[in-house]
């Protein structure tokens, strides 16, 4: 059926990424339109089962948008992104989503990117890299350990290069579908254990810079 109205952001934005934990929701970073001269580093935040406004949550320390978004149980992520003056972001910042607060650094991503998009299950957390304006789009995958810090690990590659893509997670697999320019690809990996992506079928029509969801289920 259709969808319903929820409430609004603090502002409006686009190129922001989200966590939840199951309680909370969290909408991170992003930018105005048409932009680009505005990019934000407020984290707004909603209650999942109440409808109502977005609240302020804390801020990112770095303004970012185009960037992935990821979860566990307890902590919310973004990871590499565009941020005005510079080529890409690689750096990682983690939230705790029921205390609200400042995000933290955490680490960095295997390269300097944007266009990225995320993947997890309750333990990692994977980042599809994107594009780089002075080496162009990349197929990397790279992974880190939610519950520690550190620099990402190379996880894998996707078939193709191309950014601004969107995913789904379930408890063991990652599913990456779209991207720019317009694909219609569907690639899926396992979570748990590193390597390429491999073909999962294709949407009904090419798209980039979507966004997707999921629940819990883990037959996939």
């Amino acid at each position: 059926g259709d969808s319903i109205d929820f409430g609004n952001l603090q502002q409006g934005k686009e190129d922001a990424s989200g966590a939840s934990n199951g309680v909370r929701g969290l909408f991170m970073g992003g930018g105005d339109h048409p932009g680009p001269a505005n990019v934000f580093t407020e984290i707004d935040y909603v209650t999942i089962a109440s409808l109502g406004n977005a609240k302020d949550f804390g801020d990112l320390i770095t303004a970012r948008r185009h960037h992935a978004g990821f979860s566990s149980p307890t902590r919310g992520f973004v990871a590499a992104g565009w941020a005005p003056g510079v080529s890409g972001l690689d750096s990682i910042e983690y939230v705790n989503i029921a205390t609200l607060g400042n995000a933290a650094d955490f680490g960095d991503t295997v390269s300097v990117q944007y266009g990225s998009s995320g993947y997890s299950n309750a333990v990692r957390g994977v980042v599809y890299m994107g594009s780089n304006p002075s080496s162009g789009n990349v197929n990397t995958l790279c992974y880190i350990t939610m519950s520690t810090l550190g620099n990402a690990l190379d996880f894998g590659d996707v078939s193709a290069n191309h950014y601004g893509t969107d995913g789904v997670s379930s408890p063991t697999r990652g599913v990456i579908g779209g991207g720019d320019p317009a694909v219609a690809t569907i690639e899926y990996f396992q979570i748990m254990t590193t390597g390429n992506a491999v073909d999962f079928g294709d949407l009904n029509t090419g798209v980039k810079h979507a966004a997707a969801c999921s629940n819990g289920h883990g037959g996939l």
